[in-house]
């Protein structure tokens, strides 16, 4: 049966069940591959908003589930309905979204991995004429031996990032 036919039949009354032991089908298989093509449930009664390019398909043609979702976002341009029936976004806009997320998620990662180097901006860089103090302080082994891999591994003067962390604790606590 075409998916053209099912619509006739139930915009004529048919119910999804009747319609289902007529092609000899479970009910469910056949809700999703409704689904799938365009139809959707509202007000009790199937309405059909998908592409009209599958109206000449065979019903038992259609696939369901992972493949499903494959099938239907790349031959349905027309706007699907959400869930919520509020807002109807098409295949494009939807593929934009997940590609800006993707993006966001990327920089995400990226910019905290580079905060850092934002961050020694901050601190303040004497000049000839200001007054410097040297300090001495006695840290065990193992936090100068992370510290130091870290600045190596960032390429970061070790005075830098010391003053930061500094700046960083009192901004925090004073």
């Amino acid at each position: 049966m075409k998916v053209r036919e099912c619509e006739v039949k139930l915009s004529d009354g048919y119910t999804m069940n009747r319609l289902a032991q007529e092609m000899d089908i479970p009910e469910p298989t056949l809700r999703q591959k409704l689904k799938g093509v365009g139809f959707t449930h509202e007000n009790r009664k199937w309405i059909f908003v998908g592409d009209d390019s599958v109206l000449d398909e065979d019903i038992e043609n259609i696939t369901t589930g992972a493949n499903r979702n494959k099938k239907v976002l790349n031959s349905s341009p027309k706007t699907q309905k959400s869930s919520s029936n509020t807002q109807s976004l098409t295949n494009d806009e939807i593929k934009v979204l997940k590609d800006i997320i993707k993006e966001h998620k990327s920089l995400s990662v990226n910019s905290k991995k580079y905060e850092l180097y934002d961050e020694i901006t901050k601190v303040p860089q004497p000049s000839e004429d200001d007054d410097k103090i040297r300090r001495s302080y006695t840290m065990s082994k193992e936090t100068v031996g992370r510290f130091e891999k870290f600045a190596k591994e960032r390429r970061l003067p070790f005075q830098d990032l010391v003053e930061l962390a500094i700046i960083q604790l009192l901004e925090k606590y004073q």
